[in-house]
């Protein structure tokens, strides 16, 4: 199963104890009933000072990033691989595409990071830009895209070698100290700035080519405003700070169907079926059926989270959840016996 999320900025990362605050829930494997079925914590480990992780669903291996390495877990029997050294002191933020994770690095100056992953090799990639933090990052198949605190150009890169394309990707507000939100949906890049909270559509086959000030009917800074993005493969979902839902063309940035607010929207899901959503400062996650989305129509199915939580995998099975406060990872098994509930921690070290 290929499950797509949402690009979460750096806002998001220093504050992922709770703008993700909700964890996938696996009842969508189990029917989409009021009734269904929620996931149970079947195992915990010690992860001390986790900053972020992905799931690579071709190796089954999850990638867990401090501040200066990597380390690479079998999912399975939770096996350390390997250990990888990324000569970086403030590591923050870890991507992914189909054959590279990318590792952003908050100190000034620092290279981006490119590690192979099929044979863990470490490439550094110079930003070009040696006066400003490097605060966000998103990706796709074909390019990497950094934003800078206080800078009004992006940086991009070729996904395929890590080669510097261009210093010059403009939008119209700063990256500034809480960061953007970067996000690809392979034909437009999405910014959104978080101090007007208005959204720049870049044309990535033509990065002079631009729409600013884009919010989707939703208010610019105040009240309910947008907060994060997720494209399926068709549409863009976008959901706000009020915890509406929106259903998106990306091309005519036309809204098609919206929710009612249910709550201070944070991290989007996909699992081919359903869009998850998370909110802040709860243990909450809603599942929403994308198949008859339609206005205020769309009742959610709700589930509880271990604990509030610093970044989330999903292996088509399993939930894998980091709690920073308890430094601890957790696999959520559908349907599973283990203890779960909140506030768990120790387990095995990893």
């Amino acid at each position: 199963m290929s499950v797509k999320t949402s690009h979460i900025s750096k806002y998001a990362r220093t504050s992922l104890l709770t703008l993700l605050s909700a964890v996938l829930a696996i009842s969508s494997l189990l029917g989409v009933g009021v009734n269904s079925a929620s996931a149970a914590v079947t195992t915990t480990y010690s992860l001390p000072s986790t900053k972020d992780f992905v799931y690579d669903s071709t190796s089954g291996d999850i990638w867990a990033l401090t501040a200066n390495t990597i380390k690479v877990i079998n999912a399975s029997d939770h096996s350390v691989l390997t250990t990888i050294n990324l000569s970086t002191t403030n590591a923050t933020r870890i991507v992914q595409n189909s054959t590279h994770v990318w590792v952003l690095d908050e100190t000034v100056g620092a290279p981006l990071k490119q590690v192979l992953k099929s044979d863990y090799s470490v490439a550094s990639r110079t930003t070009g830009n040696t006066e400003d933090t490097p605060n966000s990052i998103a990706v796709d198949s074909t390019h990497v895209w950094v934003g800078f605190d206080g800078n009004l150009n992006l940086s991009q890169y070729l996904a395929s070698n890590g080669s510097l394309v261009s210093n010059g990707v403009a939008i119209s507000q700063p990256c500034n100290y809480s960061g953007c939100i970067l996000y690809s949906d392979g034909t437009y890049l999405w910014a959104l700035n978080r101090m007007n909270y208005t959204a720049d559509k870049v044309t990535i086959s033509n990065t002079a080519s631009k729409q600013t000030g884009i919010t989707f009917g939703l208010n610019g800074g105040i009240g309910d405003y947008i907060s994060n993005f997720l494209f399926d493969g068709t549409h863009l979902w976008v959901n706000s700070s009020y915890g509406r839902l929106l259903k998106v063309n990306p091309s005519t940035n036309a809204v098609l169907a919206q929710t009612a607010a249910f709550g201070t929207g944070g991290g989007l899901y996909d699992d081919g079926t359903n869009i998850w959503q998370g909110y802040l400062g709860t243990f909450r996650v809603d599942r929403f059926v994308k198949s008859g989305f339609s206005n205020d129509s769309t009742a959610p199915q709700q589930e509880e989270t271990p604990d509030i939580v610093a970044a989330t995998a999903f292996d088509g099975t399993n939930i894998w959840v980091y709690g920073p406060n308890e430094q601890t990872l957790y696999k959520l098994t559908p349907g599973g016996g283990g203890g779960g509930g909140k506030g768990l921690g120790g387990g095995a070290a990893i």
